[in-house]
């Protein structure tokens, strides 16, 4: 070995212990709840916002009515308006999230929170939930919540992999398709992101949801 390609191999690893060294001593960025709990309720309002963009939509809506072998029951009661479609659809759509990564919508653990947030101010866009007031909402609520959650997650569970609004807009509008796409896989990254960095088999779930609703 030539005098110039064995100091060309000193620097090289020399330069490597320095850049090893380097990085140990950066302090790596702590999960935040708080940082966390904003970010949720802003992929909450995202998800809502876009639901409503969707009912407003003359277009859609007559689209959707339109399809009479598309029927829609709920607790034996056939939805037949496209407003109430859509929201129903939507909510099964956010918890086919949960179901595709294994998790449950229910309960106390804290990757519900996405869900509740979700789930109250569909019903009552009045609430305002602040990461203050969360415990007193989930409080009054929890049992009711944990029961309408359970049913829902075995209802979706017979649903494959079908997203049921992509369903709709994949013959209606593409660019819808894929502002739903990316509303709804930043709502999954909230609740797969809930206890700190997100795992490789939550990645991997949510490219599933990425390229199901991508090849559609």
């Amino acid at each position: 070995m030539s005098i110039f390609s064995t100091i060309l191999t000193i620097a090289v690893i020399v330069l490597a212990i320095h850049f090893i060294k380097t990085n140990k001593s950066q302090p790596k960025e702590k999960y935040n709840y708080v940082v966390w709990f904003d970010r949720t309720s802003d992929a909450v309002d995202g998800v809502l916002n876009f639901l409503y963009k969707l009912q407003s939509d003359k277009d859609l809506c007559s689209f959707i009515e339109s399809q009479k072998g598309a029927t829609l029951r709920i607790n034996g009661k056939t939805i037949t308006s496209s407003h109430e479609k859509l929201k129903h659809l939507f909510l099964m759509d956010v918890a086919k999230c949960y179901a595709t990564m294994d998790y449950s919508p229910a309960g106390s653990d804290r990757r519900s929170i996405p869900m509740f947030l979700f789930y109250s101010r569909l019903n009552d866009p009045s609430v305002s939930i602040t990461i203050d007031t969360l415990p007193t909402y989930k409080e009054k609520c929890q049992d009711s919540f944990d029961r309408i959650m359970g049913q829902l997650s075995n209802s979706v569970k017979k649903s494959t992999d079908i997203y049921f609004v992509a369903e709709y807009l994949k013959h209606y509008n593409k660019e819808l398709l894929s502002e739903y796409v990316k509303t709804l896989l930043k709502f999954g990254y909230a609740v797969a992101g809930a206890k700190g960095k997100v795992s490789k088999k939550d990645g991997k779930a949510l490219d599933r949801i990425f390229n199901y609703l991508g090849e559609i």
